[in-house]
């Protein structure tokens, strides 16, 4: 892989898989996630708070909950009982899982990685696909980015590793920064996922249709195929790429070595004779 200005998606192939690989391919889209249905349940969790008087609660519950200022004092009282609002003197704080979370396409810094290719490419018999992105450097800020078919330009922000997340590592509502805080708070993993080297675009699920962006096909520049992808899994990938992309993709092979951590990845110089190798 010559071109530096690459990042990766390991793929499975299965007929009915959850991520459509095959279409996605064929219509050149970027599917993104829901992160409520990530593996890592702290993957994404963003929780914010408010800090009120116990007048102006009682004033929110009653308008949220439709009820008269008494209900909505009980209500109160429920919530303190079961740890939902905190007291402190005359304060309360309230405190809430934010559940309508962005949209997520997650890539990989990496395309040569064995933990990747056994977890996210069906233990080496699928693909992995890689994309070119933009890279502009300016005075005030260094950015990676995807142009899709829309439009839209699409950051690609990295990931950051931590040993653990705070508890509840809720957001004040009342910051001027509470937006920042929550991006930051959206790419940032736990150190256990660290092999991934992950990036990730994050997009607001009101603006995508049908969780969708589609690339321009000048930026898929090449296509890994697993050590394991039977013949007729890569045929399907072949003829998939040959009947709607125009410009050359690049075909390689990972090969599995006695390296725990990583394979090898070599150019397929003839498809032909790659195919016939594989059953």
């Amino acid at each position: 892989m010559t071109n530096k200005n690459l990042v990766f998606q390991y793929k499975h192939i299965l007929k009915h898989d959850d991520n459509h690989t095959i279409d996605n391919l064929s219509r050149k889209q970027l599917y993104f996630s829901d992160p409520a249905a990530f593996e890592d349940s702290a993957d994404f969790n963003i929780m914010i708070y408010e800090t009120m008087t116990e007048e102006k609660i009682i004033d929110l519950i009653a308008l949220r909950r439709k009820c008269d200022p008494s209900k909505a004092n009980e209500i109160l009282n429920d919530y303190v009982n079961n740890g939902t609002v905190k007291k402190e003197g005359n304060m309360y704080t309230y405190y809430q899982k934010v559940k309508k979370l962005p949209r997520v396409c997650c890539f990989s810094k990496t395309c040569n990685s064995r933990k990747m290719w056994e977890k996210h490419a069906d233990n080496h018999q699928g693909i992995c696909l890689c994309f070119q992105y933009t890279e502009e450097t300016n005075a005030r800020d260094y950015n990676k980015h995807i142009f899709t078919q829309q439009g839209v330009i699409c950051p690609l922000y990295e990931v950051i590793y931590v040993p653990s997340f705070n508890d509840p590592d809720a957001i004040d509502m009342s910051n001027s920064y509470r937006h920042t805080q929550a991006s930051e708070r959206g790419r940032t993993k736990k150190i256990d996922y660290i092999f991934e080297e992950e990036c990730r675009i994050i997009y607001s699920r009101d603006v995508l249709e049908n969780d969708i962006l589609n690339y321009f096909e000048s930026d898929l520049k090449g296509i890994i195929f697993g050590s394991r992808i039977t013949r007729k899994n890569a045929e399907l990938v072949y003829k998939t790429i040959q009947k709607n992309y125009e410009t050359t993709i690049e075909l390689y092979k990972s090969i599995e070595t006695s390296d725990r951590d990583t394979v090898k990845i070599e150019k397929i110089p003839d498809f032909g004779e790659y195919i016939q190798s594989l059953t």
